[in-house]
């Protein structure tokens, strides 16, 4: 165990009884996600959010642990994570600044988080996430996930900004029925081991 609570490396990623479910959501509840959801909307509305001038920024300090940057490499045949906050620490086990997603999962997964995020780089739009994970249906961890398309810092290139956000750390939630954190009500189930030893593979973004 950390100080800040249960890392990956603490839950058996590979075992028979580990699995996450994911729930999309319209828009986020987690009152962090919903900070970030609403300042990144309202960068759109005036031309558009760029790294390296929205982000880091100070509407977004006590935000940036827990935010990473991904770039497309050679036309989206892969992507870097440029910045990764701490809080990826919990979810990998270690710093991932620099680490291509090719070299963070294994094929299967792989392919399936670069395709999502070329769809959401193709269509613009943000996705959002809840995710509960389970080990021998008991519950392990339970966080949302915030995939947003921003700018480059040359104010042109399209990258994706997302946040990983858990309930279980100390931190601010909407409240009970509030209409942000109604669902969509897909889900889907993955199982999908990574490369690294200290992470599960999730559907979309990390």
């Amino acid at each position: 165990m950390q100080a800040l609570g249960l890392v990956w490396g603490d839950v058996d990623a590979q075992a028979a009884g580990f699995h996450e479910v994911f729930t999309v959501m319209r828009e986020p509840s987690h009152y962090d996600a919903r900070h970030l959801f609403e300042f990144w909307r309202e960068r759109n509305e005036e031309g558009g959010f760029v790294i390296g001038r929205h982000v880091p920024s100070r509407p977004l300090a006590r935000l940036m642990s827990h935010l990473v940057v991904y770039e497309p490499l050679h036309e989206g045949e892969d992507f870097r994570a440029r910045i990764a906050g701490t809080s990826l620490l919990r979810r990998f086990g270690r710093d991932i600044s620099g680490s291509k997603l090719s070299e963070l999962f294994e094929r299967n997964a792989f392919e399936a988080q670069r395709d999502d995020l070329r769809t959401l780089l193709r269509t613009g739009k943000p996705c959002v996430l809840e995710v509960k994970a389970t080990v021998d249906g008991y519950p392990a961890l339970h966080f949302e996930i915030v995939a947003l398309p921003v700018l480059a810092p040359d104010g042109k290139t399209p990258w994706v900004l997302s946040g990983l956000f858990y309930y279980d750390w100390p931190a601010r939630f909407g409240r009970p029925g509030d209409a942000l954190s109604q669902l969509d009500g897909e889900q889907f189930v993955t199982e999908l081991p990574p490369r690294s030893a200290s992470a599960t593979a999730t559907r979309v973004f990390h």
